[in-house]
């Protein structure tokens, strides 16, 4: 895919003092972003932030996501949405949870946080 993001867009970056992790992310589209030349082109004042939280010894991860857009399909059609994501009670997963005397993979639900939408 053909695209050109940064160029097009400004934001800024959080740093822990402490432990020197980011923390949180914003960012905004300020000039016109096309995708594959002609097949989509997302517009200014689509922004987007993604913040992250320790939630063990030195592991950090995404707390929180938010996202609205704006965008032009074809030149032609307007497409706008927005998402905001809380992730929280992370657990750690298994590489291989024991069943009997067979060992197995650990499901993808497990590795997974519990995420809301909103």
């Amino acid at each position: 895919m053909d695209c050109q993001v940064l160029p097009g867009m400004q934001g800024k970056l959080w740093i822990d003092q402490k432990t020197f992790q980011w923390v949180k992310v914003t960012a905004q589209v300020i000039h016109p972003v096309s995708i594959e030349g002609f097949l989509a082109q997302v517009e200014p004042g689509t922004r987007f932030e993604l913040k992250k939280a320790p939630v063990a010894n030195g592991v950090w991860l995404p707390s929180h996501f938010a996202l609205k857009s704006q965008a032009k399909v074809l030149f032609l059609i307007n497409r706008s949405s927005a998402e905001n994501e809380t992730y929280s009670d992370y657990t750690k997963a298994n590489r291989f949870e024991q069943t009997g005397s067979t060992e197995t993979p650990a499901s993808p639900s497990e590795t997974n946080p519990k995420g809301s939408k909103s």
